[in-house]
């Protein structure tokens, strides 16, 4: 899938999209599409699979699931053991 998502960015929609736009879609792929479904193989990838990502968004704080804050400086959130959970909206 992530193999796929690459070739989709630079060889398909960059021709499709305004630059802005192109922008944005590259930065979804790269912080969620390919993290969450990345090493799936494109051929076995079913609508369960996307369905089961797409729930995790609404159970999953985003700050610990990928670990921005166990990075910072001064952590919080994740880093010190306190979620914040914070999940993307529908």
């Amino acid at each position: 899938m992530a193999a796929y998502l690459t070739y989709w960015l630079e060889n398909v929609v960059v021709y499709q999209l305004l630059e802005n736009t192109h922008t944005r879609y590259a930065a979804c792929v790269d912080r969620y599409l390919i993290p969450g479904l990345g090493k799936k193989k494109l051929t076995k990838l079913t609508a369960k699979d996307v369905r089961t990502w797409l729930n995790q968004f609404r159970t999953t704080c985003q700050r610990c699931l990928r670990g921005i804050d166990a990075r910072r400086d001064e952590p919080c959130c994740c880093g010190i053991g306190q979620c914040c959970h914070k999940v993307l909206s529908p």
